[in-house]
Formats: structure tokens, C-alpha cells, sequence
């Protein structure tokens, strides 16, 4: 599972949520998601674009952003190097989807200064995937943001994922995709990360790993973020994910993307 947690208030990589899963009909699933989050269907304009990982071997759950050419945008701590049956699921409920819905990962790239060593800032916790087959009919690759500039303290933004959506006492919901809206605490949290303020009633949290922040702009929506990590609490019956998370930035990484992209597709 990939969550570490270390002392009070210190940051915990949002990786996993459903340890030692060997099927995703076992993915627990009743209520689902970002943490104080509305299930979104398939088609609407957020789930457009964000896509959900799983790994059966390992049993973990992650969320990701659709690139053009069959790439996924998604956490450096997503994917797992002993991972080999990693695959991405176009469908709000991962929980029972057909085999029309999974696509397997042939492919990624890491960004080389991710380390799994927890660092308080600048984490480089990014990655892009590669999978084989199509792209469902009610899906469309995101728009990347490349202005920076328009993050800023107490802007809203959208996040969306299939991660945790109850977490006190035992934790469950993983698998449904979620979005809710958050505001901007610090847009200058680290040279290529931002903070965002959440709630134990609002927020992401294990399994959002990987997954987009948008904001709108002119009418349309921008993945200007990635789920990196976030805090805990490391004390039974108190929630995780109360009160903020970490964001990488599309914007600082550009020049990576494109990088990662021409490598995976030359």
C-alpha cells in the first residue's frame, strides 16, 4: 500500500488505497471517492479526461489525466517498479467494469529526481503511461495549463480521482470517481508544487494519487495539477486527509512532458 505515514502534520504519499486486492470486484466501493466529493458520469466534462489505475498483482489504486496518443498523466509514486499487471479503466466505477473499459500499460516514464524517500517540497512526483488499444468515444485528452500565473491564493479549483471517501475508523469508498471544489492556500508552496486547504469533510486522499487538478479559464477546463501527497494524523479513529494537500505543476514540468511524451511516442 502506498501510504507512509510518518509524525503528526507530516506529508503522506496518497498512493493506494486497496492493499492485497487481486480483482477489482473486490474493491470496496459503497459510498466512494474524493472525500466530500459528487459522483461524476461518464461523459461529463471532468470525467472527460480523468482515468483510473489499477494493479491487481500488488492490490493499489491511483487516478491519472488522459493525454493525446494514448498517454496518462499520473503520480511518479503511482507506478510501482514491481508492478505487471498495471492497467487504466475509462469508467466512473471501477468496481465490476468489462473488460471494454480496461486498457493495458505498456509503457512510462518516471521523472528521474522522483525518489520514494519523502522530501518537504519539490518531490518531482510525476509520471506519464503508455497504453495499448483505443480511446472510448466519451473521452477527450486534457488541456495542460502552461501559465502558472493563474494560480493564486484563494483561487477554486477542481479535483477529481477515485480515492477514499470515509476515513474515519475503517477506511473505504475506492474505486467511484469523484470531483469537489477547493480553494488555493499557497500557489507558491515550492518552486514546482502547490498547497491546497481541504477539510476531513472535503479533500483527496489515498487512491486521488496520480490525479488531476483543473481550473476554468476563458470556458474551458485546464489539468494544472497532480495529486502528490497530503497529511495524517497517525492516531486511531481520527481521519486522514483533513487538512491540506500537495499538488505538482503541470506548468514546471513542461518541458519533462514533452520529453516523456516524444520518448514514449517517437
Amino acid at each position: 500500500m502506498k501510504m507512509y505515514v510518518s509524525l503528526v502534520v507530516t506529508a503522506l504519499v496518497l498512493g493506494a488505497c486497496t492493499p492485497n486486492q487481486k480483482n477489482t470486484s473486490e474493491i470496496t466501493a459503497p459510498g466512494s471517492g474524493v472525500v466530500g466529493g459528487q459522483e461524476i458520469e461518464v461523459g461529463s466534462p471532468l470525467a472527460k479526461s480523468t482515468v483510473g489505475i489499477y494493479e491487481s498483482e500488488i492490490g493499489y489504486i491511483c487516478s491519472g489525466t488522459l493525454l493525446p496518443n494514448n498517454l496518462v498523466l499520473t503520480a511518479g509514486h503511482c507506478v510501482d517498479p514491481k508492478a505487471k499487471n498495471l492497467k487504466i479503466y475509462f469508467t466512473n466505477k471501477m468496481q465490476g467494469a468489462d473488460d471494454a473499459a480496461k486498457r493495458k500499460v505498456i509503457g512510462g516514464v518516471v521523472h528521474a529526481n522522483y525518489s520514494k524517500e519523502m522530501k518537504a517540497q519539490d518531490m518531482a512526483d510525476i509520471a506519464i503511461l503508455k497504453f495499448e488499444g483505443d480511446v472510448p468515444s466519451d473521452y477527450t485528452p486534457a488541456q495542460l495549463l502552461t501559465d502558472g500565473a493563474q494560480l493564486y491564493n484563494g483561487r477554486e479549483i477542481f479535483v477529481a480521482g477515485y480515492g477514499l471517501n470515509w476515513t474515519i475508523g475503517v477506511s473505504r469508498g475506492a474505486g467511484v470517481l469523484r470531483a469537489t471544489n477547493l480553494e488555493i492556500e499557497e500557489a507558491q508552496y515550492s518552486a514546482t508544487e502547490t498547497k491546497l486547504a481541504q477539510t476531513f469533510r472535503k479533500g483527496i486522499c489515498s487512491g486521488d494519487s496520480g490525479g488531476p487538478a483543473y481550473l476554468v479559464q476563458d470556458g474551458q477546463l485546464y489539468v494544472w495539477g497532480v495529486a502528490s501527497r497530503g497529511d495524517s494524523i497517525p492516531l486511531p479513529l481520527v481521519p486522514k486527509c483533513m487538512m491540506y494537500s500537495i499538488y505538482t505543476r503541470v506548468d514546471a514540468y513542461q518541458d519533462w512532458i514533452q520529453q516523456a511524451v516524444n520518448y514514449l511516442n517517437p
